[in-house]
């Protein structure tokens, strides 16, 4: 099973679009986050137009409630331990610094992964990919790598 949220790409490029995501965050979720609650990485300024691009947090609380979901439903259906869940992000929002760079924000991404024969709460520092998921998964599923 995959499942896509679309995340920070439902931010729209103007204030009533946020706002509106804000608002169905509220009404489907009971939460959103405020705007004055954002938090910027140091090296941008904190004026309206990064509040707004920074307002992606408002997206978390539909990312914790879709995980919450899907893993509930799991753990109901007793398979969530045997189950290998992987929970990856793409590189952020396109403005400097972000995904077109060589910086940080640009080359880290979250990559969490539970499962069997997964240490719970290792951290590794290994070089990987988007493109890597397919070789995880088909080795999870006893498939060989083909050529």
């Amino acid at each position: 099973m995959q499942v896509q949220l679309a995340g920070g790409k439902l931010r729209g490029g103007t204030d009533s679009s946020a706002e509106n995501l804000s608002e169905r965050a509220r009404r489907e979720l009971g939460t959103a986050v405020r705007i004055e609650d954002v938090k910027l990485p140091p090296y941008y300024p904190r004026d309206p137009v990064m509040l707004r691009m920074g307002s992606l947090a408002r997206c978390r609380p539909i990312y914790r409630q879709a995980r919450r979901e899907v893993l509930r439903g799991w753990r109901r259906k007793a398979i969530l331990n045997e189950t290998l869940v992987i929970f990856m992000t793409d590189h952020g929002i396109s403005h400097a610094r972000g995904k077109q760079f060589l910086y940080d924000e640009g080359t880290q991404i979250p990559f969490v992964v539970r499962g069997p024969g997964i240490t719970r709460g290792e951290v590794r520092e290994d070089l990987i990919e988007h493109i890597d998921v397919a070789a995880i998964s088909l080795a999870a599923a006893g498939i060989p790598i083909p050529r």
